[in-house]
């Protein structure tokens, strides 16, 4: 789509309807704060260019609009403010969604439709069958506390899309109405089984219709022999079996959600079969569908189970009837049945099971007490010994903590999930902070004492390797696991297949952006290199979140950048929040981005020209960015003042307290805020709330300095453009920066404890700018993504009232304790929470 086009677009179809629909809502509101918040935007914003403070811009703005208010009075303001606000996210989420199509190019250069039919024509047709049958993608929903509209807004802003598209004011007037009275915030934390359900209806209502859409795609546009690939598009599940730091995920909980997903896409068959059943009326043939309409209302209702193979037989059978007696009237609908059960199965999506390692290590202690010993005097190779030679059985639970039980019934409940759903229904487990051989060798054996057999055990081991220490030595470990008979005969049992997981989140949060990035590709050579050496095919899966700090950012641009030396069987990743709702929550969109991806990895493989590896002297420079970016992070993040910081300035304290996931914001509950403890999403969550957002460009700007100073700009100009990998960091980064605004929290300066570390990272901000802009040519940022630019400044512009509103509340808590007055910095400490809200829902065009 043509740049001036697309931005047009964007001012007639966006910004132009939101600020109508928006006047629409204003005027419905009738409330004091909704007349009175234009104004006060305005106030604010100007209140910021003069370094105001929070408390200072607030009151100027009361007096200048003639109130003399009681603080009660002043709260109840703010919390109005909020709370259109909030809407007004909605809206112009609602707004940007009906409007996908026409501001995003669905007939692109990236769509399937035109890489397809290029290659086709090219004459790589026969590359091109051979990649399609073993192409995969595999989108993991989690349940990262990422996202804060509940259902009943989600409702919403999928009606006001509709409503939107068709022009309909009438609905929109009134689903407006409903706007202003709906809660968007939770009383209590949803449990594991509140957020299945709630991801449930993405699958059912978005995902399935767009993996759908896409095969159907590929049946019209691929020659008629050679396409056959029903796993194309793969969907993984980890609400109710990530258990890593979340103790109320069971094994219980986790066969429940199985069921809810196995109960779901049998809902789906049981409609398709009904629709079937219309149109075959034919003798014999309409009998046999009622029999397998009522077989799959039984099992919906907990009557009696049913098995993918069997469904597909009958189907089959009576298709071949069709063919033979009846002319194969509607024959077409039958094979499109048949095909989607071949795809979905009976599990709609595959349960993941993660659990950390030092949990592992505590829990197999008390199941193996000999385990102790060997842990404390064993080196490495002895204990990934140990586990190969153990012979050991659990049959009696009873004398296990909660934890111990816990871990022994995950893994029992595999078993009966893949009795119920079939294997995929969950045969995977995936090891958190994995730093060892040890650790699998240990996961192995908690199989085998739990009743699995070895030749039995269907489920893949999967190490998640996070710290950029771990990704240091990733490929060691992994050549200790290739090196051990045992576990080789597993992995041809599972098809000499090994699935790794690579951490964005915690290695950013570790070492800074671009070291984070830059390690996780270099680990991803060397475990490509490692694998093919002793004949095993390596699958990436990638822990990749929204925001570029935690993995997000230009999805398609980091998957076609991929050197050949790196594996690209599958892609694989984790899809997060508000990247769930943004980028995968209508038909339209899922098809869209899962277009993107499959159009990522064929050019990576089909086309040489996407896939050149780094040159030496790339490499080199690659290799130095790294090293002094993460060197001036961690000075950073050593700081002692690092974390008070945070806490003064930015909601981390409060982050539990939302409301938004069943998970604990830290691993270790209670006690002081340490570094280490500290969850990814509400560490980086609390430096994009204050407009700072440190970790996704922190380290970056003095490294592309000083390397600019060694190696000059001719060739830095040159790595830019060589390389689609080091482009796809500058431009996420740039991303970053242009949310980030240091007027908001300028104040700082005259605080004496925190003054150094506020100027020192805007410092660093201004220096990554600066040469950012510098090896990209730009003259502003995001200056070769424009119409996400726009995207950006209007959120922005949007939440800039809430970023002060939860300054001005953070600075009353901390009044309110230093006086002792409690039960105020209570007040305040709500009132920071409110603004969360808005704040992290704008956040969503960030992947």
């Amino acid at each position: 789509m043509n740049t001036t086009y697309q931005l047009q677009n964007f001012e007639s179809w966006v910004r132009r309807r939101f600020e109508i629909y928006n006047s629409i809502f204003i005027g419905l509101s009738k409330t004091e704060e909704g007349v009175l918040l234009d104004h006060f935007g305005e106030h604010v914003k100007q209140g910021i260019l003069r370094g105001e403070t929070p408390e200072g811009i607030i009151a100027s703005f009361c007096t200048n609009m003639g109130f003399i208010q009681s603080e009660e009075e002043t709260l109840s303001l703010l919390v109005g403010f909020i709370g259109v606000i909030e809407r007004q996210v909605v809206i112009f989420d609602a707004v940007e969604d009906s409007a996908f199509d026409k501001i995003n190019d669905l007939h692109g250069s990236n769509s399937l439709n035109i890489v397809l039919k290029n290659y086709l024509k090219s004459g790589l047709a026969d590359d091109l069958l051979s990649t399609i049958k073993d192409l995969k993608i595999r989108l993991v929903l989690t349940a990262h506390p990422t996202q804060f509209y509940s259902g009943a807004i989600l409702s919403i802003i999928n009606s006001l899309d509709e409503a939107i598209k068709s022009n309909d004011i009438d609905t929109i007037n009134t689903l407006l109405q409903q706007l202003a009275y709906t809660p968007f915030y939770n009383i209590k934390k949803p449990t594991p089984l509140d957020e299945a359900q709630s991801l449930i209806w993405y699958l059912e209502n978005a995902l399935y219709n767009a993996v759908m859409s896409i095969h159907d795609e590929l049946f019209y546009i691929m020659p008629s022999e050679g396409y056959i690939n029903h796993n194309l598009v793969e969907l993984g599940f980890w609400p109710g079996g990530d258990r890593d730091g979340n103790p109320f995920v069971t094994a219980e909980i986790t066969e429940k959600v199985a069921e809810l997903l196995r109960k779901s896409i049998l809902r789906k068959y049981y409609r398709s079969i009904r629709q079937l059943k219309k149109h075959m009326t034919f003798g014999g043939v309409s009998d046999e569908l009622l029999a397998i309409e009522k077989m799959l209302s039984d099992c919906i209702y907990g009557q009696g189970s049913i098995k993918k193979e069997w469904l597909i037989e009958k189907l089959e059978d009576l298709d071949r009837q069709v063919v033979e007696k009846f002319g194969g009237l509607y024959s077409a609908n039958m094979h499109r049945l048949i095909n989607t059960i071949k795809i979905f199965g009976t599990h709609f999506a595959s349960v993941d099971i993660r659990q950390d390692a030092f949990t592992h290590r505590r829990v197999f202690t008390e199941m193996v007490p000999a385990f102790a010993n060997a842990f404390e005097t064993k080196t490495e190779q002895e204990l990934v010994d140990w586990f190969t030679g153990l012979d050991a059985s659990l049959t009696d639970l009873s004398p296990l903590s909660d934890m111990a039980r816990e871990t022994a019934l995950s893994v029992k409940v595999i078993k009966t999930i893949q009795e119920q759903n079939g294997e995929k229904g969950c045969n995977r487990y995936i090891i958190s902070n994995c730093g060892r051989a040890s650790d699998v060798m240990l996961l192995y054996r908690l199989f085998t004492i739990n009743g699995w057999a070895e030749k039995d055990i269907t489920v893949d081991l999967i190490p998640l390797f996070e710290t950029i220490d771990d990704l240091v030595v990733c490929d060691k470990v992994m050549e200790t696991l290739y090196s051990n008979p045992t576990y080789m005969a597993h992995l041809g049992r599972r098809g000499n297949c090994q699935t790794i997981m690579l951490g964005f989140s915690d290695g950013t949060k570790d070492g800074g952006y671009f070291a984070a990035n830059w390690s996780i590709y270099h680990a991803k050579e060397m475990l490509s290199a490692i694998s093919e050496k002793y004949g095993i095919q390596v699958i990436f899966f990638d822990g990749r979140g929204g925001p570029a700090a935690r993995g997000g950012g230009k999805t398609n641009q980091y998957y076609s950048s991929q050197a050949k030396n790196v594996a690209n069987k599958e892609i694989q990743l984790t899809i997060q929040g508000q990247t769930i709702s943004s980028n995968f929550g209508t038909p339209m969109a899922a098809q869209y981005n899962m277009e993107q991806l499959l159009s990522a990895a064929l050019k990576n493989r089909v086309d040489t020209s996407y896939s050149a590896e780094f040159e030496a002297k790339d490499r080199q420079v690659m290799n130095e960015i790294m090293d002094i970016s993460r060197a001036v992070y961690s000075k950073l993040k050593l700081r002692p003042e690092f974390i008070p910081y945070m806490q003064k300035y930015s909601p981390l304290n409060f982050f539990g307290k939302a409301n938004i996931g069943s998970r604990p914001d830290k691993r270790n509950q209670g006690g002081e805020v340490k570094f280490e403890s500290l969850r990814a999403i509400p560490f980086v969550g609390s430096w994009s709330q204050n407009k700072q957002n440190v970790p996704g460009y922190y380290g970056f700007g003095e490294a592309l300095r000083q390397v600019y100073a060694k190696y000059g700009e001719a060739d830095m100009a040159g790595l830019y453009q060589r390389s689609r990998f080091f482009r796809t960091l500058v431009e996420n980064s740039q991303m970053v920066l242009e949310k980030s605004n240091f007027e908001v929290t300028a104040f700082a300066q005259s605080d004496e404890a925190y003054a150094d570390i506020w100027s020192d990272i805007r410092q660093e901000y201004n220096l990554s700018i600066e040469y950012l802009l510098k090896v990209s040519g730009s003259k502003v940022l995001m200056e070769k993504n424009p119409k996400d630019k726009l995207s950006v400044q209007l959120r922005e512009s949007i939440i800039q009232p809430l970023v002060l509103i939860q300054q001005f509340a953070l600075r009353e808590v901390d009044k309110s304790l230093a006086e002792g007055l409690t039960e105020r910095a209570e007040i305040y400490g709500a009132l920071v929470v409110r603004c969360s809200f808005g704040l992290i829902n704008a956040g969503r065009n960030s992947a």
